[in-house]
């Protein structure tokens, strides 16, 4: 079914907010409610009911010991919590009883385990406007607005006072189950089981929803970077075509521009395995101090955990190079027009137009063109890139230390506290079992690496080189550098890679 309501976002993020935490001997404690989700009805009137439950969730723990992520232009994990039940307030907004005629919407203490039914009906079969053959959204998802709903219909029954209103014989028919997994301390040898309670409902269908988006292969990387240039050329060609003479100089840096910070976006998704929200929070001050330190180290702010977690990563200093190339030769220019250097917010990725840092929906719209531009026809996503660069790092492990099948490696990864240390902190996950669909993908596509390394960080950094050679060499194939330029680059990056493997042996010796 395609839908003829308004699918326009129910929420918006509140920069700064204080809330009343308690008062106790006279003493008035607050919280931090920054860029929590404020959700209203689509006729723009507060659903105070969805924001009450937002003020729970906010409590919730997340991964590792802080909080849910509220960070991103999204609002992070309770952001898309925030949109996962905005299914369900479209949906009671829009809801006409057969029975009052009248009546436009129902309160959500008035569904029934039918409607329930009928609203995960309807998002599971919702097609796109202009594909009404497409469906909206992936199985996995729509489990996943299911869980959410019925967990904020809990709540409602909560609030209201409606004794088991989601319960196994209640109003809602679904029940929790409990799902346990037995962990084993590397030190003391004791074992520790972690429940997980999980909604059962039979609108969800039987299965799990877990589901890792797979690594984007080498081949689509280049093609991807291909299209990009070749994107770059097509603007061009238009831009000659309207003016019928010779392009001026500012229609061919914006072009340039363009080209430049799409180029930016694959080359720190390809080398660095950051989240795309993560990339939206670079700063150029973050380049220029990782392009002064001997053993260059870059920092990302780290998603998906509460607080103001951030990590370091080893960064070359070839993608160094590109990216500092950027800031002064395409980005410097943009923000001087616009904004100016005194208003400059200090992002590394900003809009053409506005100086400004870009939304996160920007850099899924710029993938999304280059994956058509590209005539891929599988999935490409910016995600899928992290799980590229994550797995070719657990193939040069594999490859290095020569591990026979993935228990042994993932034995050898939890007893060794420095890969566990380093995996983990360039990754931005919490455990290394989250790791283990990346271990599994890696032992069926370990490659030849006859390159001896002494480290963790030195796999990482020859990695990155890898994949500069090989843009290069494609360069030099579709006749985009000469045979001089091309040497030229390819001697740069020797040299910038003696230096950073000069460096790691030091540290590790």
């Amino acid at each position: 079914m395609t839908t003829s309501r308004s699918n326009k976002q129910l929420y918006t993020l509140i920069p700064e907010l204080t809330l009343f935490g308690h008062r106790s001997l006279g003493v008035t404690t607050t919280l931090n409610g920054d860029n929590l989700p404020f959700i209203t009805w689509p006729d723009k009137t507060p659903c105070l009911t969805a924001n009450l439950y937002m003020l729970t969730v906010m409590r919730r723990k997340g991964r590792g010991s802080g909080l849910l992520s509220r960070r991103g232009d999204k609002g992070g994990t309770i952001g898309g919590i925030a949109g996962q039940i905005s299914h369900l307030i479209r949906f009671c907004y829009y809801r006409r009883r057969k029975d009052y005629r009248d009546q436009v919407g129902i309160d959500f203490k008035e569904l029934t385990d039918d409607d329930f039914m009928e609203f995960m009906s309807k998002v599971r079969t919702e097609t796109r406007l202009n594909k009404p053959d497409v469906l909206v959204r992936e199985e996995i998802t729509t489990k996943q607005i299911g869980l959410r709903c019925l967990d904020f219909l809990e709540f409602i029954g909560f609030t209201h006072g409606i004794e088991h209103f989601v319960s196994e014989e209640g109003v809602i028919k679904a029940r929790k189950i409990t799902v346990t997994k037995e962990i084993k301390s590397k030190s003391t040898g004791k074992k520790t089981v972690i429940y997980h309670d999980k909604w059962v409902h039979s609108s969800l269908g039987v299965g799990g929803i877990v589901k890792k988006r797979g690594a984007i292969s080498t081949e689509n990387i280049t093609k991807i970077k291909e299209a990009n240039k070749n994107i770059h050329a097509e603007a061009i060609r238009e831009e000659l075509g309207k003016a019928k003479k010779k392009l001026s100089k500012t229609k061919r840096d914006e072009a340039r521009f363009l080209q430049n910070r799409r180029s930016s976006l694959i080359l720190l998704l390809e080398n660095t395995g950051a989240r795309i929200g993560e990339l939206g929070e670079l700063r150029v001050e973050d380049v220029v101090k990782a392009g002064r330190m001997s053993d260059p180290m870059l920092r990302l702010v780290t998603l998906k955990k509460g607080g103001e977690a951030e990590r370091l990563i080893p960064i070359s200093r070839h993608v160094l190079n590109e990216l500092k190339t950027h800031i002064r030769i395409h980005r410097k220019p943009v923000v001087n027009r616009t904004v100016g250097k005194k208003n400059d917010d200090g992002f590394f990725f900003v809009g053409l137009s506005t100086g400004t840092r870009i939304k996160d929906g920007t850099f899924t719209s710029e993938i999304t063109k280059l994956r058509k531009a590209a005539d891929i026809t599988e999935q490409a996503c910016g995600h899928m890139f992290r799980g590229t660069f994550i797995t070719k790092l657990f193939v040069l492990l594999i490859q290095r230390h020569e591990f026979e099948n993935n228990d042994e490696f993932r034995k050898q990864l939890i007893n060794s506290e420095t890969f566990k240390a380093d995996v983990i902190s360039w990754t931005g996950h919490s455990s290394i079992s989250s790791l283990d669909p990346y271990i599994d993908e890696a032992f069926k596509v370990v490659a030849n690496y006859e390159e001896t390394v002494q480290s963790a960080e030195m796999i990482l950094l020859l990695s990155q080189y890898e994949n500069a050679e090989r843009d290069l060499l494609q360069n030099l194939k579709n006749g985009r550098i000469t045979t001089d330029e091309y040497v030229e680059s390819m001697e740069n990056l020797y040299m910038y890679r003696r230096h950073d493997m000069r460096i790691k042996n030091n540290v590790t010796h």
